[in-house]
């Protein structure tokens, strides 16, 4: 969120506010002509020729021994699915929902309707859940009705030990925890822990209190002026002990299993590791062990950063330095994929048709982290575009026509993420290729006023059943990808090997101990044959290796590998 451009609520039709509601492409130029419409044509390779890996051609590129890398890193596994829950699902007989809000959805959404289709989330390949804010919200006095529609989505929370009643009750929210942990998935909550509503409730149960300061912490840690007229920011050293309680708190309450922390930056990185401390002290505790699936856990207490930033420095410098973070949200990662596999929101001459090497360049970078951080992938979310929306932006697809190739893009960039080791997250719908109808086009009017700006028109209604075939095998395909992590653990924690990459065709080597994943991934629209000679496993200290498909698209016969267009395919690589 950038919370100093929200002045009044007059400007919330031009201010942006990244991160929950607005966007600076929210308004329409005279020419009715949107920022992101460019003609701009994206193309995927139609190269066909075969690859023959040798010696001299293998690639030198390697993460390793840091984060999930096979570092120390915990929560490596982590697969959330992400749910907006004002825009996802009703529950019949239970609370009534928002029912105005930003975005494309009715707002209805509410706890017992997640409670109600958790065997369709477990269904996907996912093993946590992550939901927006579900704490109280309460209308300001003088509130302007319009503002009702940020109160939906959480983020400026009235009372950080209280269940919105409009999405439901504390014990719908513990049977929701208990029911996810039953069928083995963990539940991460989401919160802003250096921002509220200006009228928060500022003492904890145990007393503690809340100390409001108009004035923020930017992500360059310079003082940042709370402008929003029912916002505040908290003066955070005055406030630690009531944050780490709220942390905390949930623990103990529904023991949930960590936090998505919006606005990290806003909270001093040595404050975090006290949060940080705080909630992993409480987690270990023997009183708080829950069965997850059939096997007795404690919560994991995963604590991951959020913050709109692409540079990798101010992740080292909010959300890892001295070891105050455990993981974060990847900005840079996602852009990486956008660029490569579709375009950027904003769309220009650079921001698609990238080689698929670019993933290469771009994941190396991790590197210069601390050696315990871990960056958590995702494609889509509820205050981005959606990836099938991209794909039509960039003019790889058109708007209501979805073939082959939608599902396959879909297909290859979850089998990235499932390749690339540490947490993931899944946006609600992405499983089924879910998409804003009629959005590759501009709105017929100012963004914000029909809820299809970029930032909000995500959150749409969400489905669990009543999909097509293609939807319906594309879920089966994802979960398939995903589940995998379970059983190759070199997917999640592994060593990555960089083995090969052009401008359509990808191999990475994962390696975790002796489990071996070689995966192949091809973006373009012609099917590659690749060969890999015996001296390359030698080469790496292999010895004499054979390949085995495990899931994909792909096929090896006779040691060459086969790379349909738009795949991604994985094989066990064995080795004596």
């Amino acid at each position: 969120m950038n919370i100093k451009k929200l002045a009044t609520l007059t400007s919330l039709a031009l201010g942006a506010f990244t991160g929950t509601v607005l966007t600076d492409l929210g308004t329409a130029n005279a020419a009715g002509t949107f920022a992101w419409q460019k003609e701009v044509v994206c193309k995927r390779s139609v190269l066909a020729t075969p690859i023959m890996i040798t010696p001299s051609n293998l690639s030198s590129d390697k993460n390793d021994g840091q984060g999930c890398f096979n570092g120390p890193a915990k929560n490596c596994n982590m697969r959330m699915y992400q749910i907006m829950v004002e825009s996802y699902l009703h529950g019949e007989g239970g609370a009534m929902g928002y029912g105005y809000a930003w975005g494309p959805s009715q707002h209805d959404g509410n706890l017992k309707g997640i409670i109600e289709n958790l065997s369709y989330i477990k269904s996907t390949g996912a093993n946590a859940i992550l939901l927006t804010p579900i704490f109280k919200t309460e209308v300001a006095q003088d509130q302007d009705a319009e503002l009702y529609k940020l109160d939906g989505t959480g983020y400026f929370t009235s009372n950080y030990f209280e269940v919105d009643p409009k999405f439901g009750t504390k014990a719908e929210l513990k049977e929701l925890v208990n029911k996810a942990h039953a069928l083995g998935m963990r539940v991460i909550f989401d919160a802003a822990f250096g921002h509220s509503k200006i009228n928060v409730n500022p003492v904890s149960p145990s007393g503690h209190r809340l100390v409001a300061d108009k004035q923020c912490r930017d992500i360059t840690g310079n003082p940042d002026n709370m402008i929003f007229t029912y916002g505040t920011c908290f003066n955070t050293a005055q406030s630690l002990d009531f944050l780490k309680e709220v942390a905390t708190y949930w623990v103990k309450e529904a023991k949930i299993d960590g936090w998505r922390l919006d606005q990290t930056y806003q909270i001093k990185p040595e404050q975090w590791k006290e949060i940080r401390k705080a909630m992993e002290a409480e987690s270990a505790k023997s009183s708080n062990s829950y069965k997850l699936g059939n096997q007795t856990v404690q919560p994991a207490a995963f604590m991951m950063a959020q913050m709109a930033s692409y540079n990798l420095k101010d992740y080292q410098n909010v959300a890892f330095v001295n070891n105050s973070l455990e993981s974060a949200i990847s900005l840079p990662s996602r852009n990486a994929m956008i660029r490569v596999f579709a375009t950027k929101e904003s769309l220009s001459n650079g921001d698609c048709s990238k080689p698929v090497s670019f993933l290469n360049e771009e994941t190396n970078k991790l590197n210069n982290l601390e050696v315990h951080a871990s960056m958590t992938n995702y494609i889509s979310g509820h205050d981005i575009v959606r990836f099938g929306d991209l794909l039509q932006r960039a003019g790889y697809e058109q708007d209501g026509r979805k073939g082959d190739s939608y599902y396959n893009a879909h297909r290859a960039v979850f089998s990235y993420m499932t390749a690339m080791s540490g947490p993931m997250i899944m946006f609600y719908g992405d499983e089924v290729g879910e998409d804003m109808p009629n959005f590759a086009k501009p709105p017929a009017s100012k963004c914000y006023e029909v809820n299809q700006c970029d930032d909000h028109v995500a959150r749409t209604q969400a489905r669990a059943s009543g999909f097509n075939s293609q939807e319906l095998n594309l879920k089966k395909d994802i979960a398939e990808y995903l589940n995998l992590r379970d059983t190759h653990k070199a997917l999640p924690n592994g060593s990555r090997r960089h083995i090969y990459s052009d401008e359509s065709v990808y191999i990475d080597l994962k390696q975790y101990q002796n489990d071996r994943v070689l995966y192949v991934l091809n973006i373009g629209e012609s099917t590659r044959e690749i060969a890999i000679s015996n001296e390359v496993w030698n080469t790496l200290g292999l010895g004499t290796c054979s390949l085995t498909k495990l899931v994909g698209k792909g096929a090896v016969s006779s040691g060459v590998i086969e790379a349909p267009s738009l795949s991604g395919t994985f094989f066990s690589l064995n080795c004596r």
